[in-house]
């Protein structure tokens, strides 16, 4: 090869690192605005516990902003035995590879107790590994007081159905970071 094909080659080659890190961004932009809107706390873990995703409500929770969540583990927010549950009811789901949804109380650091009701779910990677866990959790605290809250019924549909398009959008992203490492990451 002479020097000006492998330059031409290495101009070619950045191009398109730079078209996948524009991809990229492009792709987690999307993803953070999508969750940021959602009133609930929306978060994933990945398979070591690690907090790799989270809306703007959970890390307002928790006094930050959704990228000093980032790196973070449920030991970093919660009493050891509550984190220690956390993680393994993340195990339970990314071993089953099925969503739970259930209901429950929740007693905030200034003791109010909300009822929420909290979806939990495999994240699978581009090759359909289980590659983490990802929960939504609405507050339905209003609803129960008024009695109009969602049936047992309709729950399980209506969290299947957002967990289902959560997980594509999550999947490009994904996929665009494997993107991103193939390249070595440049």
């Amino acid at each position: 090869m002479t020097k000006s094909a492998d330059c031409d080659d290495a101009e070619t080659l950045r191009r398109r690192v730079v078209r996948l890190e524009d991809a990229l961004a492009e792709s987690k932009t999307r993803l953070q605005a999508v969750i940021d809107a959602a009133p609930s706390l929306i978060f994933v873990r990945d398979r070591d516990g690690r907090y790799v995703v989270s809306n703007r409500e959970f890390a307002r929770l928790h006094g930050l902003e959704p990228q000093d969540v980032e790196g973070k583990t449920p030991y970093d927010f919660c009493p050891t035995d509550v984190a220690e549950g956390y993680i393994a009811a993340d195990r339970r789901v990314m071993e089953a590879a099925q969503s739970n949804t259930w209901q429950e109380d929740i007693t905030y650091k200034d003791g109010t107790v909300r009822t929420v009701l909290a979806t939990k779910f495999p994240v699978l990677g581009l090759g359909g590994d289980v590659v983490g866990v990802g929960v939504v959790s609405t507050d339905v605290t209003d609803l129960e007081r008024t009695d109009q809250s969602p049936s047992p019924q309709s729950k399980e549909p209506l969290a299947g159905g957002f967990v289902h398009r959560f997980n594509h959008l999550l999947a490009a992203v994904i996929g665009n970071l494997g993107l991103h490492r193939d390249d070595g990451g440049r």
